[in-house]
């Protein structure tokens, strides 16, 4: 009865000490993600901000920011990590969805159907691939009645 009485009363205690464990390792875990993150946006942002100035404005605001060492200059590559075969199909639906909806918006614009759209490429480009069709069925007319 002793012994039951202990294990009930060390086993909550062990129970929360590992609950409070766990707690702390997510904790470090998180706090690791979003500073990566956090370095991942501002490089995303001083590129951005480089991409809309001129070669010299650039060079003069490096100056301001980069971390020199003996009058060099250094760069801190950041690589993002590859998407999961998930996450690139769910890209990818969602750019044939955004395609979509810019060529439902295109027609609308033009007034036009689809239909209408597929005939005139295909009219375009039977004019366009056989530039002599006119020529070649004037030909075949020929050779049809001198074989008649």
């Amino acid at each position: 009865k002793i012994l039951f009485i202990i294990f009930m009363i060390l086993t909550p205690i062990l129970l929360l000490n590992m609950v409070i464990a766990s707690m702390g390792n997510t904790y470090q875990r998180i706090i690791t993600v979003s500073e990566r993150e956090r370095t991942r946006q501002w490089a995303q942002l001083v590129l951005t901000i480089e991409r809309s100035c001129s070669p010299k404005e650039r060079f003069a605001y490096q100056g301001v920011y980069a971390i020199g060492a003996d009058d060099k200059r250094d760069l801190m590559v950041i690589k993002r990590a590859a998407k999961s075969k998930a996450a690139q199909r769910k890209g990818a639906i969602s750019n044939w969805k955004r395609v979509g909806k810019l060529v439902l918006f295109l027609l609308k614009e033009q007034q036009t159907t689809a239909e209408h759209v597929r005939l005139r490429r295909v009219s375009h480009q039977s004019v366009v691939l056989k530039p002599k069709a006119q020529f070649d069925h004037m030909l075949e007319t020929l050779a049809w009645e001198r074989d008649i």
